[in-house]
């Protein structure tokens, strides 16, 4: 078994991969869902630089996200559970994302029964995407909205339907 010194709870005795720029020998590609989250966490500690993780092949690694700071990830189906807005953007516009699951109060507070102030929603992500997705500087990915939210949801859902033209127009554009 091959324990990484930054990462002594992983088993890497599995696969290789390759993250930001740093081969680990073994890094076991099916781990579970909490292992992958730990493994994000660690390294933003080590390094505050964008995350990309990628294959033996050099190509990143396509994971399918669970975007909700309280409900927990379905165990299957998902690949990673992000919590806040801005930890869902940077796999966005890292391009690892192949499909999203939208909530839109994100940063709620049980002591409250309220989200705190300033904090960023699924809103402001679909948002974001729909800029990107307009300037077709990332590439098209699945998308599915689950917040409780209604006016959040629909909210969410136009921004992303907005994506989706702007994704459909560069594609016509292209070829």
């Amino acid at each position: 078994m091959y324990m990484s010194e930054n990462f002594p709870n992983f088993d890497l005795s599995k696969d290789e991969v390759k993250v930001n720029g740093t081969w680990l020998k073994g890094f076991w590609l099916a781990a579970q869902q909490s292992m992958l989250s730990s493994a994000v966490a660690g390294l933003r500690s080590l390094a505050p630089v964008p995350l990309v993780v990628l294959n033996k092949a050099e190509e990143a690694v396509l994971m399918r996200v669970w975007l909700d700071d309280v409900r927990p990830m379905p165990k299957e189906g998902f690949d990673i559970w992000v919590k806040t807005a801005d930890e869902a953007l940077e796999l966005i516009e890292s391009g690892q994302v192949s499909f999203m699951s939208f909530d839109h109060d994100l940063g709620f507070n049980v002591k409250t029964m309220r989200c705190d102030e300033g904090v960023k929603t699924g809103y402001d992500v679909a948002k974001r995407v729909e800029e990107l997705a307009a300037t077709d500087k990332i590439r098209r990915f699945g998308w599915a909205v689950h917040s409780m939210n209604p006016s959040g949801a629909d909210r969410i859902e136009m921004a992303l339907k907005s994506a989706d033209r702007f994704w459909d127009s560069n594609e016509r554009m292209a070829g």
